[in-house]
């Protein structure tokens, strides 16, 4: 094999990578910006620049009640380790706990949407 034909498949690679990257990314912009009150944008060069500035981290910055969240989107083509389905299959939302760590929460997007779009005063006042 030459020498070449390595290196140009490995830019393929990393071609290919990029593009699922932005496809998902894209995706999450559209789902975002699809939730009442919700602004999305898609970051420059996918949060890269992140390192010059924090403010430009993230995948998606997202205008949620007035207050700006940095998104950040990951697709997997297997599926979600089984302890993880098993939570979802008995919750709609799932804490992640790690030990001397705030939780992660995490929950479906239907749930998520719903959340957001929820009238509550009570609800818009624990996202501000």
């Amino acid at each position: 094999m030459r020498s070449g034909a390595r290196h140009d498949w490995v830019n393929q690679m990393t071609s290919r990578q990029k593009q699922k990257g932005y496809r998902y990314e894209k995706k999450t912009e559209e789902y975002l910006n699809c939730i009442c009150g919700v602004t999305a944008k898609r970051s420059l060069a996918s949060g890269a620049y992140g390192k010059y500035s924090k403010e430009l981290d993230g995948d998606v910055q997202a205008e949620i009640y007035k207050c700006t969240y940095k998104v950040e989107s990951k697709a997997r083509q297997k599926d979600f380790p089984k302890w993880m389905e098993q939570a979802f299959s008995q919750a709609e939302i799932v804490f992640f706990w790690k030990p001397r760590s705030e939780p992660v929460v995490a929950m479906p997007f239907d749930v998520f949407k719903k959340l957001l779009e929820s009238k509550d005063d009570d609800v818009a006042g624990l996202i501000d």
